[in-house]
């Protein structure tokens, strides 16, 4: 499922995607220098909640910002500075343990929130000349900056799967209609309906405002989807795989 291959020991997918990620960084044909960091935070209750925090912890807060240029970024989380995969599995490992989750006529332990993993690798030791207004000649760093974002989202659930729980009533309303304005947004995209000078249909939802890089900047996007066999299930199945 999605949550092993997030988490999972050696063999999920992003141990070994970072493996890869600071092995190509070590083994630079040009020698250059490299600086990583590493995000990981939720969207629980359409709130951004940083994950780098220990429990009781007063945190800032979260805003999302949409740059038509720049694209999106978000203040007010912490970034770790990470120098091997294990400083990023430590992080992960200890996000997991501040993530919102319940028990649910389902699963044991439910995911209450979308989450998110960003490794930001900067490229060090370049310089570029630089002019004032005086005419004066000065040299400033120059660096290139990359990312990539690890997403696993919560799975829409049925408001049977609450039970008679207030909290978990609320929690599935925001992952479900989260879910919705994705899907909606998705298929916006496929129909080359949506505008790309505008952010107007990425505001509906924290959600959809941290997936506008992904969905409409420069970015190559890839989907794993966890579906079910089971017959009871054909609805979720055939709208996951149609988003996918």
């Amino acid at each position: 499922g999605a949550v092993p291959n997030m988490r999972g020991g050696h063999a999920g997918f992003l141990p070994r995607f970072m493996q890869e990620v600071f092995d190509a960084c070590a083994s630079d044909p040009q020698g250059r220098e490299y600086r990583c960091s590493c995000e990981y935070f939720e969207i629980y209750n359409d709130r951004i909640r940083d994950l780098s925090c220990p429990a009781g912890t007063k945190q800032r807060s979260a805003r999302v910002l949409l740059h038509p240029k720049f694209g999106m970024r978000i203040d007010g989380i912490c970034s770790s500075v990470v120098t091997s995969v294990d400083d990023v599995l430590q992080l992960v490992a200890f996000g997991n343990q501040m993530r919102a989750v319940a028990t649910t006529t389902m699963n044991e332990r439910s995911s209450r929130s979308h989450a998110f993993v960003t490794l930001k690798y900067e490229q060090l030791g370049g310089t570029a000349r630089s002019s004032d207004k005086t005419g004066q000649q000065s040299q400033i760093a120059a660096a290139s900056v990359r990312s990539a974002t690890f997403v696993d989202l919560a799975g829409r659930e049925d408001r049977n799967v609450a039970g008679n729980h207030p909290a978990l009533f609320r929690e599935t309303r925001y992952i479900n209609t989260s879910l919705y304005h994705l899907g909606t947004l998705i298929s916006k995209i496929a129909e080359g309906q949506l505008n790309s000078k505008s952010f107007a249909d990425f505001r509906n939802s924290k959600l959809t405002m941290v997936l506008s890089q992904a969905l409409a900047g420069n970015s190559k996007t890839a989907v794993i989807a966890t579906i079910a066999p089971l017959r009871c299930f054909l609805e979720d199945t055939t709208s996951t795989l149609r988003i996918a």
